[in-house]
């Protein structure tokens, strides 16, 4: 009917944490982002396997949950993920969504610049969990986003070769250009 809007039913964005998850982000404790992608279907599952020790007597049975946590290893999962943890966190926690959003800028700043941002955000929150009070969701933390400012190669192993040199996109005044390089200095060099 004309006048009449369309809705349709959705699920909240935390629908598929468990409620142990729920309580430990509640409770200001680490969660890893992984367990916020996983299917509560298959959590309470596990699957009987065998494995062979080496220079063990004899092989091993173990039980592995069916479903293992996937792991945030971009910044689009990261995303994913920090949708659901803001979605848990704030029912109980209202008054820090301005916080939260600053900090997702954050990451996402780091993420943008070629930076190690999973570093900073792993142990940004696992600090939390006991300095929570002292560390404001919306203050960057200097140490870690300093440690966290060197680039991330997209395939270290293609820059580890014997003949590879660094790129240098920048060298700062008074500095040894061939250093940047990966070069030896000149001799008699004094920068």
């Amino acid at each position: 009917m004309p006048g009449q809007l369309f809705q349709s039913v959705s699920l909240p964005v935390d629908a598929r944490v468990s409620d142990k998850i729920r309580s430990k982000i509640w409770n200001q404790e680490y969660v890893d982002f992984g367990s916020l992608l996983a299917n509560l279907i298959f959590e309470q599952k596990y699957q009987i396997t065998v494995q062979n020790t080496e220079g063990g007597p004899s092989p091993s049975l173990c039980i592995e949950p069916v479903s293992k946590l996937k792991r945030v290893v971009s910044i689009e999962a990261w995303l994913s993920s920090f949708h659901v943890f803001v979605g848990v966190y704030t029912k109980r926690f209202p008054h820090e969504a301005p916080a939260l959003m600053k900090y997702g800028e954050i990451v996402q700043d780091l993420a943008g610049r070629g930076h190690n941002w999973k570093f900073y955000d792993e142990n940004f929150r696992f600090l939390r969990q006991t300095h929570g009070p002292s560390l404001p969701w919306d203050k960057i933390h200097g140490e870690l986003w300093l440690k966290s400012q060197f680039v991330l190669r997209s395939n270290p192993q293609a820059n580890s070769t014997v003949n590879s040199k660094p790129k240098v996109d920048f060298v700062p005044k008074g500095f040894c250009f061939r250093f940047h390089k990966g070069c030896k200095c000149p001799p008699g060099c004094a920068l």
